[in-house]
């Protein structure tokens, strides 16, 4: 028997009149595992759903995780038992479908469209950009990207995002917080993250600084360790423009080419992941 947001769980299918469901189902379109939070064994625990809700009903035989839009890009479910059902595989499954329910049908359509806007992204196919959501071309390619580096980078210790910010919106994405000994040492967190500009941003976070004099301390630590680092990677220091909550210090040339306001290779992937990989390596330490 199926159940429909059923604990805060997309869907839950039940076996019989059972207490607890033999199914879970949490489904994302433009939205990921995001925080969430549930009473287990007496204690409330804070985590990403799919890890709270295999703790919270363990007794499940399948867990799944659908992704069917931008949200697939964000990360890999945190929670270990959840099975990730990506776009183009639910796609798949759908086409197998044999009825012919308005609604199924409808909703073939709608599936197939998507994973063809995916698709033209990865293959620089332009002819369509007026289908595309604001922000959808450049988050679907970022999140393309960030599946090459980590396939690339073996699991070696990055651990990237990519997501969609504020209203314009700015697409990011983000490898983390330095971990390169010489950055720790900043007395503020130090990351990396490629941004609308097509550029490999260094920025400093700084807003838990009292006063403008506190930023601008920070912000001159890190340029000067920046420029002290042997080797140190080609940059352009960025000391000007607004003090917000963070800091662009520095951006870095990754063979990525902004061209109506849509992000493509200057040249092609693989020289990308090699421009990349040499500034990652510096900040993260040994990633090949």
């Amino acid at each position: 028997m199926p159940k429909r947001e059923w604990q805060s769980i997309d869907l839950a299918i039940f076996d019989g009149n059972a207490d607890e469901p033999c199914i879970l189902v949490e489904m994302k379109v433009d939205d990921h595992d995001h925080e969430t939070r549930k009473w287990i064994q007496g204690r409330q625990e804070v985590g990403p759903q799919t890890d709270i809700y295999a703790r919270a009903f363990p007794k499940c035989s399948s867990y799944l995780y659908i992704t069917l839009g931008l949200g697939q890009y964000f990360h890999a479910p945190y929670g270990t038992r959840f099975r990730w059902v990506r776009l183009h595989e639910f796609a798949h499954a759908l086409e197998q479908m044999g009825t012919t329910e308005r609604v199924i049908e409808d909703w073939k359509v709608a599936i197939r469209r998507e994973a063809s806007l995916h698709e033209c992204v990865r293959r620089n196919d332009r002819s369509c950009l007026s289908e595309y959501r604001s922000g959808a071309w450049n988050i679907c390619f970022l999140g393309q990207l960030r599946e090459a580096v980590e396939e690339a980078a073996a699991s070696k210790g990055i651990d990237a995002t990519c997501y969609m910010w504020g209203t314009r919106p700015d697409t990011i994405l983000n490898f983390g917080y330095a971990k390169n000994p010489i950055y720790l040492e900043v007395k503020h967190p130090v990351y990396l993250e490629v941004n609308n500009n097509g550029r490999l941003n260094l920025k400093v976070n700084v807003e838990d600084c009292a006063d403008v004099a506190c930023r601008q301390s920070a912000i001159g630590e890190l340029i000067a360790r920046v420029q002290a680092a042997s080797p140190a990677p080609t940059y352009r220091i960025r000391e000007g423009g607004r003090l917000g909550a963070s800091k662009t210090v520095a951006s870095f040339d990754i063979g990525l080419l902004v061209t109506d306001g849509c992000i493509g290779f200057a040249q092609d992937m693989d020289y990308t992941l090699q421009q990349l990989g040499e500034t990652l390596r510096h900040f993260y330490g040994s990633v090949s």
